[in-house]
């Protein structure tokens, strides 16, 4: 959960060669990550990050601010003029200039021409997997980031280059009328970023920011920063204007928060996944999301030792749904397939049994597959296949069943539930984060850390009474 400049930046003084070169790959991020819907929050960003850009070394590029549709904090750049945020880092954010920093630092690199030791963000497009990083930290378990190689980082630019965009930022910030120390806050809430992530994945007993390591492995630390940072804003003024904190805030409430989305929304025992209009189980130890587009869903054991694949197919409307799946699978044989009887819709399920080549011969794969119409008669349908090691597909494949058998359409629009969304209050005396994260939409044993991070109380402070505070309904 830290601040990523990806710039993907070859050094070339053609600006027109890097505008057309930037605006190819962000219509790939768009692509696989997708804007956020949200014209008041857009045209927001786009003029704070506007007044920056006016004030940097190349006021006269032509500059583009998107907030990408992402629960991940985050920011990067590309080049050309391309600067991105999330709605995830600006739920974080407690005003406008702590937003036009971390702008200013993007727009830093691109003035800057940084060259990045690899072409990061093109490699992780090219791989598919830009999206997920930056859509939900579950989908990292999916197999396709794992094998990414350790050279397809998202943000490999060097320390040098780093401190150089936090130098100038903060003086883009001075230009543009804003608070240059407010750099130093934005290292404060990366310090605050980086301690809460540790403690999430301690209490998962995961190994602290392993991915994360990889994605940032040649970023400076926070504390280098701040330390490179103290020596250009110690003298600046502090009184320069700014929106007030209260009006920044109010512009955030009704933000969509968290992974919702993607991961689904909690539908009593099950969850609801708004782009396909389904609801469905999905077993404690297993992690369920799907891309911006909509066209799959992945459902993976949070341990990786099994995976489950869904997809929206069109079926032939006179054929039998177990002629249908041997023939949609071939060459890969399909054995015992027959109807799932406790599914109302039509259905079929079997075995698969897939060979590819080994070092000795070949080796066979087993997987389970399954289709299931989406309604009473044979249209649309959806088609699972779940794989795992051949020594647990025992184990699992019960659980494939089981998440199959588990889907439900919703056909009336007041059954469908709405993401969760933050919502700016002023609190009461008597609050507490504990009790402010019981009463919100967040179903998470971490929920009150969160709240503190929110709302920059982290790790133990409280809500104090008449400050505006941030919940999640």
């Amino acid at each position: 959960m830290l601040i990523g400049c990806a710039t993907g930046k070859l050094w070339s003084f053609d600006e027109a060669s890097e505008v057309e070169a930037g605006s190819k790959q962000h219509e790939l991020i768009l692509g696989q990550i997708g804007a956020y819907n949200d014209t008041k929050i857009s045209d927001f960003v786009s003029s704070i990050g506007n007044k920056v850009a006016s004030a940097s070394d190349r006021p006269d590029l032509r500059w583009h601010f998107t907030v990408l549709d992402s629960a991940i904090p985050n920011a990067f750049a590309t080049q050309g003029g391309y600067v991105y945020i999330t709605r995830g880092m600006l739920a974080l954010l407690q005003s406008d200039t702590e937003l036009a920093a971390i702008l200013s630092h993007e727009i830093a690199h691109i003035c800057a021409q940084d060259t990045p030791h690899k072409q990061a963000v093109g490699n992780m497009m090219g791989l598919g997997v830009l999206g997920m990083i930056v859509a939900a930290p579950a989908l990292l378990l999916v197999p396709q980031l794992a094998a990414a190689p350790a050279s397809a980082g998202m943000a490999t630019i060097s320390r040098k280059d780093e401190l150089n965009a936090d130098r100038l930022g903060t003086e883009y910030l001075r230009r543009a009328g804003f608070p240059p120390e407010t750099m130093q806050t934005v290292m404060e809430l990366l310090e605050s970023m980086e301690a809460y992530e540790r403690e999430q994945q301690k209490a998962a007993g995961r190994e602290t920011s392993r991915w994360w390591h990889r994605v940032y492995a040649s970023h400076p630390t926070t504390e280098n920063r701040q330390e490179k940072l103290s020596n250009v804003t110690s003298s600046h003024n502090l009184d320069l204007a700014s929106t007030s904190q209260n009006e920044f805030l109010s512009r955030l409430d009704g933000l969509e928060f968290g992974s919702s989305k993607y991961e689904g929304i909690f539908y009593g025992k099950k969850r609801y996944f708004m782009q396909w209009n389904i609801v469905m189980e999905i077993p404690d130890g297993w992690v369920g999301l799907t891309d911006y587009k909509g066209s799959e869903l992945w459902f993976v054991r949070r341990d990786r030792k099994a995976r489950m694949r869904m997809q929206r197919i069109t079926l032939i409307q006179d054929g039998q749904l177990c002629e249908w799946l041997i023939n949609w699978m071939k060459p890969t044989p399909i054995t015992e397939s027959k109807p799932i009887r406790e599914y109302e819709n039509p259905s079929c399920t079997g075995v698969a049994h897939e060979s590819t080549p080994a070092f000795f011969g070949h080796h066979e794969n087993i997987f389970r597959a399954v289709i299931i119409a989406e309604g009473k008669t044979v249209g649309n349908g959806y088609l699972f296949r779940g794989y795992s090691d051949d020594t647990t597909f025992a184990e699992n494949d019960s659980i494939f069943l089981l998440m199959a058998k588990s889907v439900e359409v919703l056909q009336t629009a007041d059954k469908k539930p709405k993401p969760p969304t933050l919502h700016i209050r002023i609190s009461r005396p008597g609050d507490k984060f504990l009790s402010l994260a019981r009463n919100s939409r967040i179903k998470d044993n971490n929920a009150e850390s969160l709240m503190r991070l929110l709302n920059r109380r982290y790790p133990n402070g409280e809500p104090v009474a008449g400050e505006f505070i941030k919940v999640i309904e």
